[in-house]
This record gives C-alpha cells, structure tokens and sequence, in this order.
C-alpha cells in the first residue's frame, strides 16, 4: 500500500507548528493548547472532502490518503504541543 500524502495538507501543519512554537514561548498556560487543537482541526475539512468526495470519483482507495494525512496531522500536533510546552 502506498501512501498518499498532500502537500497542501502538509503546508498547513507546518504553519501551524511553526505558529504553536511561537504561541508557546509567548503566550500563558491557558492559551498554549489553541494551536494543538488548530493544527488538528483545520485540515480535517481537506481531508475528509479529498477523501470521501473527490477518491471515490478518481476511483482511487481513499484508505492510504486517510492513513498519511491523519498521521503528519497528529505528528504535526504533538510536535506543536511539545514545543509549546516544553518551551
């Protein structure tokens, strides 16, 4: 199985972690957990419209796009949120 990763997927959670570093260092604890939770949501709209609308008519297995994209998208937020914490 190969997998499908999108770039713009990926884009995204770079901004987003590059953004959540930023936020940890300045901002309180309160507000430390925004771009965690940004990062994981915002690309769940491109993905799940990619996945369950545009591959079933490209007659392409949505299965390996999901895997990938929900991955880096949890990668990308755990890595946001130790930098942020951490930091």
């Amino acid at each position: 199985m190969q997998l499908d990763f999108d770039l713009h997927v990926t884009q995204i959670l770079v901004l987003f972690v590059v953004l959540g570093s930023i936020v940890g260092y300045q901002a309180p604890a309160e507000y430390k957990h925004l771009p965690v939770l940004l990062g994981l949501v915002i690309p769940q709209g491109r993905i799940l419209v990619r996945a369950f609308w545009d591959y079933p008519s490209l007659n392409k297995p949505k299965a390996p796009y999901l895997l990938a994209n929900e991955l880096q998208a949890v990668l990308a937020a755990l890595a946001c949120a130790a930098i942020s914490y951490l930091g």
